[in-house]
């Protein structure tokens, strides 16, 4: 009997630790941001207390620079490669994306051949859709000047490989330039004529997405591009998620994780990536227990 009690000890001990413990977390950070600033430390820290698991700031190059100045679909390698030869994300682990970050996610979950698998995806003010304008975060000066201009040459070679949020800015007056120079977003969006089914097989198989948008956002234009909504194309009015074609013609399995039940939709009140630490508590921690 005490043989069998403790065959009984163990398979429960080896039960808990394998289903009962949070997957570890890889944390992509935004524009104009790094993994060793400060409030991204803090973050951090927070989640690996509140979560009791592993949680990993995965940077590009240098950060801040790289993330505006390294072409987006070079960032979306390095990214790549990093997880793919960290031993943290080796077998079934969570993401959490952070505005443009949310995107280098994605790619992850689509386009990245790795031994390991995303299970859990957060994007937290990410542009999903793309952007209207660029980001006017770190550069209020010069950020209008060139978004007077930018519909006319933003798809130009020269700023698609050298100004990463030019991989997926979307020219709302414009939408067959976007597909037919973007050299991101198009692709990842499967928004071209020739559909990648991978990238909607690989997405669908999520178990659950989380997807934040802040009301007062001036950073992301629309801020409904968080929730995977752009401009109708007159780029005046936003389309409603589910009567937009990518939703409706599922180009990437969005649609089936939704009549899944598999996603929730949270508002935040505050511009830009803000969120306290109650919101946290209240929203991501559950998600990625």
């Amino acid at each position: 009997m005490r043989g069998a009690s403790s065959l009984l000890f163990i398979f429960i001990y080896v039960i808990y630790n394998v289903t009962g413990k949070p997957l570890p977390v890889a944390l992509i950070h935004g524009i104009g941001d790094a993994c060793n600033f400060p409030q991204l430390i803090e973050l951090v820290n927070f989640l690996k207390v509140k979560l009791k698991t592993e949680v990993e700031c995965i940077e590009i190059g240098n950060g801040f620079v790289s993330s505006w100045f390294m072409q987006f679909s070079k960032q979306a390698e390095q990214v790549c490669d990093k997880i793919k030869n960290n031993e943290l994300f080796k077998n079934n682990f969570s993401i959490f994306g952070i505005s443009q970050g949310s995107l280098l996610s994605r790619y992850i979950i689509q386009k990245c051949e790795m031994p390991g698998k995303v299970v859990n995806f957060i994007s937290f003010d990410g542009p999903q859709m793309g952007i209207g304008s660029l980001p006017k975060i770190t550069c209020p000066i010069i950020c209008p000047v060139i978004n007077s201009v930018v519909g006319k040459i933003i798809y130009n070679d020269f700023l698609q490989r050298n100004l990463g949020p030019a991989g997926y800015y979307k020219n709302k007056n414009n939408y067959e330039d976007f597909l037919k120079y973007s050299t991101f977003l198009a692709d990842l969006n499967n928004e071209r004529e020739v559909k990648n089914i991978n990238y909607k097989l690989r997405f669908s198989s999520l178990d659950k997405i989380l997807l934040i948008k802040n009301n007062q956002d001036s950073v992301i234009t629309p801020r409904e591009s968080s929730w995977f909504q752009f401009y109708d194309k007159e780029g005046k009015e936003i389309v409603p998620l589910k009567d937009s074609n990518f939703y409706k013609e599922d180009y990437i399995g969005l649609r089936i994780l939704d009549e899944q039940g598999k996603i929730t939709f949270v508002e935040l009140e505050g511009d830009h990536v803000i969120i306290s630490y109650e919101d946290i508590e209240k929203y991501i921690i559950p998600f990625l227990q």
